[in-house]
C-alpha cells in the first residue's frame, strides 16, 4: 500500500519527537541506513545513519536541551516533505558558527526530507 501524505508527515513528527527527547533508539528506527544529510549553509554533509546519529549526539552535548519546534508551514510532494520550523538551544561550550558557551542560538530553518518505506532517506537543512 503506497504511503500517504499523512504517513510521511507522521514520520517527520516522530523524528522531531525523537530528536527533542533525545531518543537515539527511535532515531535509528526512523533514519534509513544509507541516509544522506546536510546543513547547507553550515558546511555539514555526510551519509549513513551511524554518522548522522553521531553528529546529533555531538550537537546534543554542545546544546543540551536544544529543540526543533512544531512545523510552521509544510508541504508534501511525492516522497518529499518540506518543513519550516525553528531550532534553538543554549551552548554548553563554544561552537564556532553557532554560539559561545552560555549563549542562546536560534535558527529559522527550512528542511527537506525524502521519505520512502516509512524511513527518512535524505535530510537537508537550510537556515
Amino acid at each position: 500500500m503506497p504511503e500517504t501524505e499523512q504517513d510521511k508527515l507522521a514520520v517527520v513528527e516522530k523524528l522531531i519527537e525523537a530528536f527533542n527527547k533525545p531518543d537515539f533508539a527511535a532515531l535509528e528506527e526512523i533514519l534509513a541506513e544509507d541516509i544522506v544529510f546536510s546543513h547547507k549553509n553550515k558546511g555539514m554533509e555526510g551519509s549513513g545513519r551511524e554518522q548522522l546519529i553521531s553528529n546529533i549526539k555531538m550537537m546534543n552535548d554542545a546544546f543540551p536541551g536544544r529543540t526543533i519546534t512544531a512545523t510552521k508551514r509544510g508541504a508534501v510532494v511525492g516522497d518529499v516533505v518540506f518543513r519550516e520550523a525553528e531550532w534553538g538551544g543554549t551552548a554548553a561550550v563554544d561552537v564556532p558558527g553557532f554560539a559561545k558557551a552560555g549563549e542562546k542560538a536560534h535558527l529559522d530553518t527550512m528542511t527537506i526530507f525524502v521519505i520512502r518505506d516509512g524511513r527518512i532517506h535524505e535530510w537537508s537543512d537550510f537556515g
